[in-house]
């Protein structure tokens, strides 16, 4: 009888033991797959246009009319231009689009 109660107790600790390495295992990997990599606040001009929908072209377009015809609404087309090249603001933008939808902006005519 000592026998299988000192069997029954080194398997409950080794199942024990196994069950926690088990869940810290999975935890550390949960961990890895929820770190989200911060977003880049500033889009390339390729990046804005692929979040548009647009070509580069048509993203410069939008620029160079809103130059020479001033902004189409309250909120202008949210970039800057850093060493020769474009760069747009991610939340600017949503806020332009905004603003375009809201208004229904046509361009380019």
């Amino acid at each position: 009888m000592k026998n299988n109660s000192l069997s029954a107790i080194i398997a409950s600790s080794i199942l024990g033991i196994c069950f926690i390495i088990g869940c810290l295992i999975l935890v550390s990997d949960r961990q890895e797959e929820t770190e989200i990599p911060p977003l880049n606040p500033l889009l390339s001009l390729q990046e804005a246009a692929d979040y548009l929908g647009l070509n580069e072209e048509q993203v410069k377009n939008i620029i160079s009319v809103e130059l020479a015809s001033g902004s189409f609404s309250e909120v202008k087309f949210p970039y800057i231009r850093l060493n020769n090249n474009i760069y747009i603001s991610r939340d600017g933008l949503a806020n332009w689009i905004h603003e375009a939808v809201t208004n229904k902006l046509e361009l380019g005519r």
